[in-house]
């Protein structure tokens, strides 16, 4: 199985401005599995002075990939779990989905060590990050705009918030809402069988379906589950066996596979011989 490999480390190229996050996101949700209706809406975002390739594949497309808010390739390009979870919360005047999937962004790439306190200037946030980037090597002036761009999204979604000053002050961000592994594995049980009606035996169901379907039931209560955390909770329920379930691995390339025992899974199906 081929696995699309995707940088897990160091700072994410944002060249797409975090204003303009929501739109775009909006323009993949209106055109899921139809890209050159995407791709005309994104570029009727933006000033007619730049090109379409530098609108779309140069700022939109790689941003929302390295945010994970995107998935699928040429004709397949649709919104991820989280890409759905984001601008559904960020319709509702919302921006508490995007700064919890930024923290763990900044968590699994190592970003997180610059904010030592919860108070720093600018700048020496900045130089710090470029250090992580870099390793040991110097930082590159591309290096330097990829710190302020994340430095951008992380204040445009209020996980800190800058003062004239320069001091950057992070910001307590909202619980993400409590959820037991029961009502996980009820949630999960339900998506499964509304992907599957009235099948006979087990059929797979891609995961990030489940996780799309089983947030916006939790968003609808309040409640965030990003793909993080569906995984960490699905985990969780297999190592307990809450459910009987067969995880199917993917025949080709996979993009945000769940990641189980050393495996890496695309699909999962439910045996229906076992309530919650």
């Amino acid at each position: 199985m081929k696995l699309r490999h995707r940088k897990q480390e160091g700072i994410p190229v944002l060249k797409l401005p975090p204003v303009r996050l929501h739109p775009v996101l909006t323009a993949l949700r209106n055109h899921e599995f139809d890209r050159n209706g995407f791709k005309g809406e994104v570029v009727s975002l933006f000033s007619r002075d730049l090109p379409e390739k530098s609108v779309f594949r140069g700022m939109a497309v790689p941003s929302l990939r390295a945010l994970g808010l995107m998935v699928g390739f040429e004709a397949e390009l649709r919104l991820s779990s989280d890409g759905a979870l984001v601008v559904t919360d960020c319709d509702q005047g919302s921006f508490r989905a995007m700064a919890a999937i930024l923290v763990e962004i900044e968590r699994e790439h190592g970003l997180d060590g610059p904010w030592r306190s919860r108070a720093a200037q600018r700048e020496a946030i900045v130089n710090a990050l470029c250090a992580v980037d870099s390793g040991a090597g110097r930082a590159t002036a591309e290096t330097r705009r990829r710190a302020q761009r994340w430095m951008a999204y992380l204040e445009h979604f209020r996980v800190f918030a800058a003062q004239a000053s320069g001091l950057c002050v992070r910001q307590r961000l909202g619980a993400l809402g409590l959820v037991s592994l029961q009502e996980f594995a009820r949630r999960l049980l339900e998506a499964y069988r509304t992907a599957v009606p009235n099948c006979i035996g087990e059929v797979a169901v891609p995961v990030d379906q489940l996780r799309r379907d089983v947030g916006a039931s939790f968003l609808s209560d309040g409640v965030f589950v990003t793909r993080r955390r569906f995984d960490m909770l699905l985990g969780r329920a297999l190592a307990r066996q809450l459910r009987s379930v067969d995880l199917h691995r993917s025949m080709g390339a996979g993009e945000q596979l769940f990641q189980w025992r050393g495996g890496a899974f695309e699909a999962l199906s439910l045996r229906r011989d076992r309530d919650v």
